[in-house]
């Protein structure tokens, strides 16, 4: 991460689970949220459980809470409005910290 921060003039991370291939209760992705905000950059976080092989359950926006409440000085971007879960995703913007964007396809 550091590498691509210096080196690549990184100004964030994007997680994509579908494309990934790891769920968001992967462990790995707490990890890199944390580093991230030691490094004062933000992670986007992709949450659209579509078109992908994901279990929906593993791409939910209470999951996204999860990840916040563990990297708490991390600036969180959830992509997609948490999906077809947008109330969801509403409610897990209001956290410090965690914004939505704001575009949607189902």
């Amino acid at each position: 991460m550091e590498y691509h921060m210096n080196t690549l003039n990184c100004v964030g991370f994007k997680i994509h689970p579908r494309y990934q291939g790891i769920p968001l209760t992967d462990g790995r992705i707490i990890k890199v949220a944390q580093i991230a905000g030691k490094m004062g950059m933000p992670v986007i976080i992709d949450c659209l459980p579509s078109r992908g092989s994901m279990r929906i359950s593993d791409m939910l926006p209470l999951l996204i809470d999860e990840i916040a409440m563990s990297c708490s000085k991390t600036p969180i971007i959830m992509a997609h409005m948490g999906g077809h879960r947008v109330l969801d995703g509403l409610i897990v913007a209001k956290k410090p910290l965690m914004y939505l964007r704001m575009f949607l396809q189902l």
